[in-house]
């Protein structure tokens, strides 16, 4: 049965992903050569921008205690 995406649970594991997901996003952010490398260049650190806030926002519900904790 898949977890629900907005359990504790779905964000620890999601938060475990992530890592990876930069890693090879920051491989494939080449250094520039043509106009359409510098494009491609330019999504990839956007999604590597994208990746590393969705980190920390996870990390920080993370440390928030659940609800009536």
């Amino acid at each position: 049965m898949p977890t629900p995406r907005y359990d504790r649970r779905a964000w620890e594991d999601e938060v475990k992903e992530l890592p990876a997901l930069l890693s090879k996003l920051h491989r494939a952010a080449t250094p520039e050569k043509t106009d359409e490398d510098l494009d491609r260049r330019e999504a990839l650190q956007w999604k590597i921008r994208r990746v590393e806030h969705r980190i920390v926002d996870l990390r920080s519900r993370l440390t928030t205690p659940p609800d009536g904790a």
